[in-house]
């Protein structure tokens, strides 16, 4: 009996030692990180994407790919992440557009703001309103009061229909009481195109997109969204200085979000890596470049409300635009 309790205590002790050795449980990530941008390759998305994800991988641990998937005004992007498993290995680099906007606008989307949980913010952007070259108009007083005399006339391209940039044109004229026609795009870079081509008149860019034929005067800058001059565009007034447009204030931001019920360790981990790609000098000059200010450690934290409060501001806006007539498409 002696033995056969001494042999069993002996067994308990192998176990004990071996469960106190064993193998630590696997921690996120353990293979490749998917980042979904919602926009063809060579827009402002997709070149922040690419300032931050090698950056981001080195934090992780793990690559971190880019998957550009274009189309309905970002929300076909966005609805995969929705759909995808809520392990984080699938995220967004999501902007006003397809979190905010789109489940506002278009009633053929399937999924709500709340269905992305955001884990924190990359950096933000003013646009700046640009002209094609030779556009007759010098500065935003009068190419309102062009428009105000011939309303049809100018064209203007976005990014699609219930985009920042659409709404934020829809804002303008309703503000200065002009009508212009809507040409929607896939993504931004054939909007440039087509501008420098003189096909369309208008467009909303990144201020990074041409400054040097903005400075030039071979694209006509007409002013920038926010409050404050851009950084990169100083010599652009803002909108919100001509005598038209008074109290706009619409700048984007950009950030990275997952599937609603992401495990808590994961978002913390995810919010912890792009908190220190964006300590990284490198990183953060890149994005400067292409026109985005990185996010703040005290912007980031508050990410979700900025996002609410986005909502907020773009449902008042919505309500007050009234149905577009017509629009081209391309």
């Amino acid at each position: 009996m002696q033995r056969r309790t001494s042999i069993l205590a002996a067994a308990l002790l192998c176990a004990a030692a071996f469960h106190g050795h064993a193998a630590p449980p696997e921690t996120y990530p353990t293979k490749p990180v998917t980042v979904v941008v919602s926009y063809p390759a060579g827009g402002s998305v997709d070149a922040v994407a690419r300032a931050l994800n090698v950056s981001l991988g080195k934090q992780l641990g793990q690559p971190v790919l880019i998957e550009n998937l274009g189309g309905g005004a970002g929300s076909i992007g966005a609805a995969k992440v929705v759909r995808a498993r809520a392990d984080g290995y699938t995220l967004l680099l999501g902007s006003v557009n397809e979190v905010v906007l789109a489940p506002l606008v278009n009633r053929a989307v399937s999924y709500k703001t709340d269905d992305l949980l955001p884990v924190a913010r990359v950096g933000d952007s003013a646009f700046v309103l640009v002209g094609r070259p030779g556009i007759a108009a010098r500065n935003i007083d009068e190419l309102i009061e062009f428009a105000r005399k011939n309303p049809g006339t100018l064209s203007y391209a976005t990014s699609g229909i219930g985009t920042l940039q659409h709404v934020i044109m829809r804002d303008i004229q309703e503000r200065s009481g002009t009508s212009m026609l809507h040409v929607p795009y896939k993504g931004g870079s054939s909007q440039v195109t087509d501008l420098l081509g003189g096909q369309i008149d208008l467009t909303l860019v990144a201020p990074a997109t041409f400054p040097e034929a903005i400075e030039s005067g071979r694209v006509r800058g007409f002013g920038t969204t926010g409050l404050q001059r851009d950084e990169l565009l100083k010599h652009v007034p803002t909108l919100n200085e001509s005598k038209y447009l008074k109290g706009i204030d619409l700048n984007s931001w950009l950030g990275i979000f997952v599937p609603r019920n992401t495990p808590p360790e994961v978002t913390l981990r995810l919010s912890a890596a792009v908190d220190a790609a964006l300590a990284d000098d490198k990183v953060a000059a890149n994005l400067r470049r292409i026109g985005f200010m990185p996010a703040a450690a005290s912007a980031r934290t508050g990410f979700a409300e900025a996002v609410a409060d986005t909502q907020g501001k773009m449902q008042g806006i919505v309500s007050r635009m009234p149905p577009e007539k017509g629009e081209a498409t391309r």
